[in-house]
């Protein structure tokens, strides 16, 4: 399956693994154009977003899943939306609030298709979790040199807000593909 990521102007990344529908809902810069706050709607799959510390004490970062929200102000956490609704958060640098639960780094917490959310525990290996191979792969391009590349032309007429557009096919050999949001 192919993967993209999300990269704001400010350098905060998510990455979302094959089969992960997620709709940006805001994003929003200060007069300078730092990111000051990002809501999204993770409908399935699994994303990892890397978030740059934001700017002002009322900022967030907002991934909404079924059944709970991690929000976060300058961490590294991954979200998975379970077909039954249920959510795992694991946070792997700072400390992410699901609901009203931190979640530290270095461990993960469950809400369940109610919102009931579990009590933190030790982040569990996941042999299925597709960023693992994702990121030492990136890792390992970035140290020698050889990043991937695709191009592709979008001719469309500009859009409002709330219309969509299909958008065209693109081809890799590898590597990420980045839309930038600036």
């Amino acid at each position: 399956g192919g993967r993209s990521l999300i990269q704001f102007q400010d350098g905060s990344i998510t990455r979302l693994a094959p089969l992960t529908t997620v709709r940006l809902d805001a994003a929003d810069f200060d007069k300078q154009g730092r990111l000051h706050n990002v809501s999204m709607t993770q409908q399935a799959g699994r994303t990892l977003s890397t978030v740059q510390k934001l700017i002002g004490a009322d900022a967030h970062f907002q991934v909404a899943g079924h059944s709970a929200t991690a929000s976060v102000r300058g961490t590294k956490f991954e979200l998975i939306q379970n077909a039954d609704g249920s959510v795992r958060l694991k946070t792997f640098i700072g400390k992410v609030a699901l609901g009203t639960t931190d979640v530290n780094a270095g461990q993960q917490a469950d809400a369940s298709p109610n919102g009931t959310i579990s009590k933190p525990v030790p982040i569990q290996p996941d042999a299925a979790d597709p960023f693992t191979l994702w990121l030492a792969s990136e890792e390992a391009a970035k140290s020698a040199g050889q990043p991937a590349t695709a191009e592709t032309s979008f001719n469309a007429a500009p859009l409002g807000t709330g219309q969509t557009a299909a958008q065209p096919d693109y081809n890799s050999a590898g590597g990420e593909v980045i839309g930038e949001l600036a």
